[in-house]
């Protein structure tokens, strides 16, 4: 998304004009260390623009994932039973050469070098590689600022928006920061719990269905 662009104009066009019903907002690619200082003011004021025109409309067949997802998790009236998935994206090449998410190809460039390649190699064997196996480990651990976040298991550390884990890195502390759209998550599970809450749904489910995550692992989107 282009976040100088009208987040209401947007939305009102992809489901007006041309009758979209599931919609993922991107975030550009930046990691902590590459966005300049207004990159995440101006997500914000894109997303929360698109979250009035999403509230305002009061449709349930239009999926918003940046909405959609946290607003279930806010209204939850249980616990789930067993963990959430997790999702791990890999990356194809055109010659068949297998390495990670390729939106942390120029943030990390040794992990597009694997010498894997769909012709000789398994999808245990991309898991098990120990350079992408450490990717995983340290990209699942919860930042320690959103260990003490009231909101964590909502915002998940920006996965539970849909975030990218690039967004979280930075070359000094790689991954244990928080997401670069931190300020945008709180404004949008702000706003999502005023909603919730003027139909309906208790404080008392949506503070506790807010801070129960694990401080162990989190989901890959």
């Amino acid at each position: 998304m282009n976040p100088s662009f009208d987040g209401r104009k947007i939305y009102r066009h992809f489901v007006d004009d041309l009758q979209v019903k599931r919609i993922h907002f991107l975030n550009q690619n930046h990691t902590r260390d590459s966005a300049s200082a207004t990159t995440a003011g101006a997500a914000a004021r894109f997303l929360l623009g698109a979250l009035e025109e999403w509230i305002r409309d009061a449709d349930l067949t239009v999926h918003v994932r940046q909405f959609t997802e946290p607003l279930k998790r806010l209204c939850a009236s249980a616990a789930p039973a067993i963990p959430p998935p997790r999702y791990v994206a890999m990356t194809i090449r055109a010659n068949g050469n297998v390495a990670i998410d390729d939106d942390l190809r120029n943030t990390l460039p040794p992990l597009f070098k694997l010498d894997l390649n769909v012709k000789s190699s398994t999808l245990t064997d991309f898991l098990n590689h120990a350079a992408v196996a450490s990717f995983h480990r340290l990209s699942c651990e919860v930042p320690s600022v959103c260990s003490q976040c009231g909101a964590k298991e909502v915002c998940r550390a920006g996965s539970g928006l849909g975030e990218s884990v690039l967004h979280r890195y930075s070359f000094v502390k790689k991954f244990n920061n928080a997401s670069l759209f931190c300020s945008s998550h709180k404004a949008i599970i702000i706003r999502l719990e005023q909603f919730a809450l003027s139909h309906g749904i208790s404080w008392s489910i949506i503070e506790r269905n807010m801070a129960k995550m694990s401080t162990h692992s989190i989901q890959i989107p």
